[in-house]
């Protein structure tokens, strides 16, 4: 039950349940007991009739005139019956075949009871007592429920139909609310999407009040993480550019020969100094790279790569270059641009550099990956040296002259996005082929 959607749905689903089921008895039970109301008053209407016939004899006792009475009590178990108790004696109705009414005594002087007649119908029975002739007379009159049960299942039956139907209704219909309530926090969910995908800086604040709040806490959020990640950027930058050049004066000192040093301790000297140097510079570097999940920064290859080429072409306009570039068109990857631009202008000006007239660079998907290849046609490397350089890029030492250069902000930017960086021979120009691979967020979902 981790989907509010289900609680809802499932919480209002049992409620309607159980609302309609009370509601559907209750009408039932109503409906019952209406009926039977209507027949104790028919009833006790008949036992007064019965008493408005009751005359004396020529013995001046009390009985009944056939002709008076109705023909339905005078068909053997008709389900109408009725019996008489004067004092002394009874008389009976002649439906009642010789059976008898077993209703109990009691001094009130009118009750309905339920109880079963002839053939064991259930009847419903009213007692009267009553007083003709100065005497005192109890005239119970009973008819059987059977014939009225048939009416009233039917009742049930269609109103059950009528309740699972509004039922069926009402519950398609709260699905329906509950879905339109929920909406808001459906494109909530696909905006944080879009937001770590890089598609979006901040969230759209149209949204219902009760969520409002939360929206407004998560784009402070973003607001103040992107300030602090930029001064620290810059803090970090002007630290290491503040470092740099006392280090290189104390560089330049430590080479001083009028200092009375020993050789030894002025190449540890340079050593240090040179360490550290190179430990700012990586710093600096570091700095520069944002990393995966930066938000609104896609990188599209079409816009950005076409201006980075011309730019690293211009610095080398005194030489013949090929440089082809082949990406896809109208494609934008969740890649933060400055880190991309980055990455593929060390590596096309590495290219570039060494290259003897030809340079390729492709960049294409394949399955939920991003491809990058960099290749020239200039003297390469052996494989050994290949690993070699990749091997100092993964320690960001950029001491080694060559194809290394630039090869430790590669690296790291490759790191930080869990990519994949392969130097080789290149099979179709000769020269060094560059090969990077990133995951892409979202499965390699792109978006135009």
């Amino acid at each position: 039950m981790s989907s509010l959607r289900r609680r809802l749905d499932l919480g209002l689903g049992i409620s309607l349940v159980l609302l309609f089921a009370v509601q559907w008895g209750a009408i039932s039970l109503f409906t019952r007991n209406l009926v039977e109301s209507y027949v104790e008053e028919r009833l006790f209407h008949d036992a007064e009739g019965l008493l408005a016939v009751l005359e004396p004899d020529a013995d001046g006792r009390l009985g009944l005139s056939e002709a008076a009475i109705s023909p339905v009590y005078r068909r053997p178990f008709s389900g109408h019956y009725y019996q008489i108790e004067l004092p002394g004696r009874e008389l009976y109705s002649r439906s009642l075949w010789d059976d008898t009414l077993k209703v109990p005594q009691t001094s009130a002087r009118e009750q309905t009871f339920e109880i079963s007649g002839p053939q064991e119908q259930p009847l419903i029975a009213v007692a009267g007592r009553y007083q003709k002739g100065g005497e005192t007379v109890r005239i119970i009159v009973a008819e059987d429920l059977s014939p009225l049960a048939a009416p009233i299942r039917g009742f049930q039956f269609a109103y059950g139909l009528v309740t699972l139907a509004a039922l069926i209704g009402l519950l398609l219909i709260q699905r329906r609310l509950v879905q339109r309530g929920l909406a808001p926090l459906i494109r909530l969910r696909r905006q944080v999407s879009r937001l770590n995908s890089g598609e979006l800086d901040q969230l759209a604040t149209d949204v219902p009040e009760e969520i409002r709040p939360l929206v407004d806490e998560i784009n402070h959020l973003l607001t103040v993480t992107g300030k602090r990640l930029q001064r620290s950027r810059d803090a970090l930058g002007n630290l290491t550019h503040a470092l740099k050049n006392p280090l290189s004066r104390l560089n330049q000192i430590a080479g001083d020969p009028t200092l009375p040093l020993p050789a030894d301790e002025r190449t540890s000297i340079h050593r240090a100094l040179d360490t550290i140097i190179q430990r700012v510079d990586r710093e600096l570097r570091r700095a520069r790279v944002a990393g995966a999940g930066r938000p609104g920064q896609l990188f599209r290859p079409a816009q950005d790569l076409p201006p980075l080429v011309n730019t690293i072409e211009r610095l080398h306009h005194g030489r013949q270059l090929d440089v082809a570039l082949s990406v896809s068109p109208r494609k934008a990857y969740p890649l933060d641009r400055d880190d991309m631009l980055e990455l593929f202008g060390n590596l096309i000006d590495n290219a570039t550099k060494w290259a003897k007239h030809r340079v390729r660079i492709s960049l294409a998907e394949s399955g939920s990956a991003l491809e990058a290849v960099v290749e020239d046609d200039g003297p390469g490397c052996p494989p050994d040296e290949c690993k070699a350089l990749l091997e100092r890029g993964r320690r960001l030492d950029e001491s080694s002259p060559g194809h290394g250069l630039g090869l430790s902000i590669v690296s790291t930017i490759v790191e930080d996005y869990k990519g994949i960086l392969k130097l080789e021979q290149s099979s179709s120009l000769g020269g060094l082929r560059a090969e990077v691979r990133f995951p892409l967020p979202n499965g390699g979902e792109t978006r135009p």
